[in-house]
């Protein structure tokens, strides 16, 4: 049986040997295309056309654009515009009225701001702003990426009280606020002197006078004014004893104290 094996072998093999030169040349060819078409589909760009097959056998070609405008149902083509050279030979690209209506529209209701000297994640800006401007009706929270964020509202009331204050304390940190419009500049460009709208609590009685909240505030900067609150509490004494409000000019580099220390002394400074 070894023998017989061993012929069969020999035998095969034979034939391969002994195949015409036409049907071997046919064979190596064919190899040769279909290699070249397995090269020619692997280096196919998937992301620009998917081929599937349907029951009939015919090729039904899918662009990535198509694939996109049916899984979010919106029309996704650009079209050109022209671009305009000035005298100078430099070319802009043009905002015509429409444009810019057309891409304010969406932002009517959004305020931007940035911390001063300070750089907040998104979670922790969350968690506090939700639970401060929730009450206004803050909607969402972008970060533009360069220390800037956008502020969506879902009304007008709401916004508008948010902007008044100006500046807020988001975790004992200065944000400046203000609403956007077109002419906003994104930018993050830090300012040296903040003016801040700061409380005083656990005043003592005799403090109440604009000498007194003068002498306070100057511990945090340069004060501007108080408001009309407590104007009234240290000219009349009346109307608000749990707290002072007063602007004061504050240095960004200082930072505000979270307690002043008093000292009393007399006339001679003892």
């Amino acid at each position: 049986m070894n023998g017989d094996r061993s012929n069969e072998v020999t035998t095969k093999e034979g034939e391969d040997q002994n195949q015409k030169p036409s049907e071997l040349g046919a064979e190596t060819e064919n190899q040769k295309e279909a290699m070249q078409i397995s090269t020619v589909s692997e280096n196919v760009d998937i992301a620009k056309t998917n081929v599937d097959n349907d029951k009939n056998g015919t090729d039904n070609r899918k662009t990535y654009a198509s694939m996109v405008i049916n899984d979010y149902g919106l029309d996704n083509k650009l079209c050109q515009i022209p671009t305009r050279i000035n005298e100078d030979g430099s070319e802009f690209v043009i905002f015509d009225d429409e444009i810019v209506y057309e891409g304010c529209k969406k932002w009517e209701l959004t305020a931007c701001g940035y911390f001063v000297g300070y750089k907040m994640y998104m979670m922790e800006l969350n968690y506090h702003l939700f639970r401060m401007w929730g009450k206004f009706g803050l909607k969402s929270i972008m970060d533009i990426g360069n220390g800037t964020f956008v502020f969506k509202f879902s009304n007008e009331q709401g916004l508008n009280t948010v902007i008044e204050n100006g500046v807020w304390i988001v975790n004992n940190k200065a944000m400046v606020v203000q609403k956007w419009d077109a002419s906003v500049d994104l930018n993050k460009v830090e300012p040296d002197v903040l003016p801040l709208w700061v409380k005083f609590v656990n005043l003592p009685l005799e403090a109440w006078t604009t000498k007194g909240l003068s002498a306070i505030a100057s511990r945090l900067g340069k004060p501007v004014m108080m408001d009309s609150m407590t104007t009234k509490m240290c000219s009349q004494g009346v109307r608000r004893l749990g707290y002072a409000r007063v602007l004061v000019e504050v240095d960004v580099k200082k930072g505000i104290p979270d307690h002043v220390d008093i000292m009393y002394c007399d006339k001679m400074g003892k």
